[in-house]
């Protein structure tokens, strides 16, 4: 699966020796083994380097030749007909298999961009403003991918699933570290081409149930794959006759299981990660609500619906009904009490408008406690 995986040589021979153990982590988060009759790819440490190069004054060149080069690798393995076609006979066997093949090709775009997930997290956590248009290039090289429009939709749809991913990634480090410029330059600033709209940024397009609009019980299987079950074709009969629960946010849970070992040392504690996740999905939220209610907007530029992710479930057990430790009060409380100081703000999301920023928020808290109550 990995074996095509072409190594970043920007450093000359400086291949890391236990390299080959990412690969073999993420063929274990997968639950696959790599075959034996192919070797694995040599991948450097990107990740050491960039972080070497994010504290030198005079490193933006070779950062954007670092970060370019990961991400036209992303680009050339998520676009490789060969590997990821844009029709397949196994679409045509009948409905359940249809579902795990999906459920495989989206687990197998997750493999192949890792290398360029791991450079994301730190990026979003360390990158500078003199970075910032590096970012929004690596994530407008991802969205290239996504310009084709022929082919069966279940998998054309599928395509997304690397963008969603890359925007998860560089959004979370972001909003752990509290550094909001990656992530406006990533979301906002980075733009990707819209069949009707034109450009339109990357945040209209970052809905986690995007890539599974054509089959929603593909982000069901792997939701539960994620959790450990085991997903065959018994189980997907079970899901579709309802036999089987299905997860409230599969999509979000899912990105939220996968991702975590790439913040595994950036963020080591559980319960922090989480945190972070769920504030930037509270996040994108708003901005993307912030979008829709632009009056400024295109008619044919319209931003996605953000379905809340998984904070809708997590915090319904985890807190108190309307109780102010609710993260989404939490962060309209902190906006509220920060004004134009107010750390998003000052990267210049919502523009750097507190109005726009406190209206969405609000929509945001208001709609959530309407999906909570649904949930009872």
């Amino acid at each position: 699966m990995l074996g095509g995986l072409q190594r970043v040589d920007l450093f000359g021979d400086e291949a890391v020796p236990e390299s080959g153990k990412l690969v073999s982590a993420v063929l274990n988060i997968l639950g696959r083994k790599p075959p034996e009759s192919e070797p694995l790819p040599e991948l450097v440490d990107t990740k050491a380097r960039l972080q070497t190069l994010l504290r030198e004054d005079n490193g933006d060149i070779a950062t954007y030749e670092l970060v370019a080069g990961v991400a036209d690798d992303a680009y050339d393995a998520i676009t490789n007909q060969t590997r990821f076609p844009n029709s397949s006979d196994e679409l045509r066997h009948g409905t359940d298999e249809a579902i795990l093949h999906l459920a495989q090709v989206a687990e197998d775009y997750l493999a192949v961009i890792q290398p360029l997930l791991e450079v994301l997290a730190v990026c979003g956590a360390w990158g500078r403003q003199t970075h910032e248009r590096t970012w929004k290039r690596a994530m407008e090289r991802i969205a290239q991918s996504n310009t084709t429009h022929t082919g069966q939709v279940a998998l054309l749809e599928l395509r997304w699933v690397p963008l969603v991913a890359a925007a998860y990634t560089i959004g979370v480090a972001g909003v752990w570290n509290e550094n909001y410029g990656p992530v406006r330059a990533a979301l906002v600033d980075a733009e990707v081409r819209d069949l009707r709209a034109g450009r339109i940024p990357i945040c209209y397009r970052t809905d986690p149930w995007r890539p599974f609009r054509e089959l929603p019980e593909v982000a069901q299987v792997l939701a539960y794959r994620a959790e450990g079950a085991t997903m065959g074709l018994h189980e997907v009969a079970q899901l579709r006759s309802r036999q089987m629960s299905a997860r409230y946010t599969p999509a979000s849970n899912y990105l939220h299981a996968v991702l975590r070992p790439i913040f595994a040392d950036m963020i080591p504690d559980d319960q922090d990660y989480t945190d972070a996740f769920n504030r930037f999905e509270l996040l994108l939220a708003a901005i993307m609500t912030d979008a829709r209610t632009d009056p400024n907007r295109s008619p044919e530029a319209w931003p996605d619906h953000h379905n809340f992710g998984r904070v809708l479930w997590d915090n319904h057990v985890r807190y108190e009904r309307n109780n102010t430790s609710l993260p989404e009060v939490r962060l309209l409380t902190e906006a509220t009490s920060s004004g134009s100081n107010w750390p998003p703000l000052q990267a210049r999301l919502f523009n750097g408008e507190f109005a726009r920023a406190t209206a969405a928020l609000e929509l945001v808290v208001s709609e959530i406690s309407e999906c909570r109550a649904r949930l009872d």
